[in-house]
C-alpha cells in the first residue's frame, strides 16, 4: 500500500513511534537542505527509526564502516531531515519481498546517499534469521535451569525494574524538540551524564531534567504538549 507520510526527524513523539510498531515497509530519507535522500527497507519501522535517532548507535557504526546517511546526519542535524514511509508492507513479508520492493524505489529516486546500488547486498539477514532458526530447534526439548523456580517479591521488583531500564528512551527538549534517542536508561546516562536514576524517576513524574531536558520511554501513555506534526499524503512520488 502506497502512503508516502512525512514526518520531521524532530517531532516524532512516543505515540507517533509506537504506531509503527511491528510495521514493515520501505522509507525514505529527506535532506531538506540539499535534496539528497536515502532507501531503506525494515520489517519493524520503529525499531529502524530508532537506530537511526541514536545518535551513539551511528558514531559506532561509523567507527566500523562507511554509511553516508549516518554521517550526513550527524553533519546536518535530525532537524535538516524528514522521514517518509512509502510504502507499507504485510506484517508476514518476507525478506526478499522488502528487499525487491526497496529495489524499485532505488530505481526511481536513484538516491544519493545510498552507497550500494542493490538492495540487501550488506545486510546478511538470511544467514542471521538461518542461525537464530537453527539455534531455537537445537534449544527444543531441552528442560530450563528456571523451571520450578520462583522469585521473591523483592526479586520480581527488581526484574521489573530492570527491564524498565532496558527500554529505549527519547530525550526532549522543553519546546518538543526530539534531541537524541537511546536504546536504554543506561546508554542514556552514559552519553548524557545524568544519571539512570534521576532519568527513570522523571520519566515516571512526567519531570524535566535540569531545567531544560525532558525523557520518555518509547510506549509511554502520556506525553505534555504533543507536537503538531504535519503529515502529508500523496498517491505517487
Amino acid at each position: 500500500m502506497i502512503l508516502n507520510k512525512y514526518y520531521n526527524a524532530t517531532a516524532l513523539t512516543p505515540e507517533l513511534l509506537s504506531s509503527l510498531k511491528g510495521k514493515g515497509g520501505i522509507y525514505v530519507w529527506i535532506n531538506l537542505l540539499n535534496g539528497k535522500r536515502y532507501v531503506g527497507s525494515s520489517a519493524n519501522l520503529m525499531r529502524r527509526l530508532l537506530e537511526y535517532l541514536n545518535q551513539e548507535r551511528l558514531k559506532a557504526e561509523l567507527a566500523r564502516g562507511e554509511s553516508i546517511i549516518y554521517s550526513a546526519m550527524l553533519k546536518y542535524g535530525y532537524v535538516n531531515f524528514e522521514f517518509m514511509i512509502v510504502e507499507y508492507v504485510e506484517s508476514e513479508a518476507d525478506e526478499a519481498t522488502l528487499q525487491e520492493l526497496e529495489q524499485k524505489y532505488m530505481g526511481l529516486l536513484k538516491p544519493e546517499y545510498n552507497i550500494l546500488k542493490l538492495a540487501g547486498s550488506n545486510r546478511g539477514h538470511v544467514l542471521s534469521e538461518a542461525t537464530r532458526a537453527k539455534m531455537s530447534e537445537a534449544k527444543k526439548g531441552k528442560p530450563s535451569h528456571r523451571k520450578g523456580s520462583s522469585h521473591s517479591l523483592q526479586t520480581r521488583e527488581q526484574m521489573k525494574q530492570n527491564a524498565a531500564m532496558n527500554r529505549s528512551v527519547l530525550m526532549y527538549s522543553t519546546d518538543n524538540i526530539l534531541l537524541n534517542t537511546f536504546m536504554s536508561v543506561t546508554q542514556a546516562q552514559e552519553t548524557t551524564g545524568i544519571s539512570r536514576h534521576r532519568i527513570g524517576r522523571a520519566i515516571r513524574a512526567n519531570k524535566v531534567v535540569d531545567g531544560k531536558y525532558v525523557f520518555k520511554f518509547t510506549d509511554s501513555p502520556t506525553w505534555c504538549e504533543p507536537v503538531q506534526v504535519t503529515l502529508t499524503y500523496v498517491n505517487t512520488l
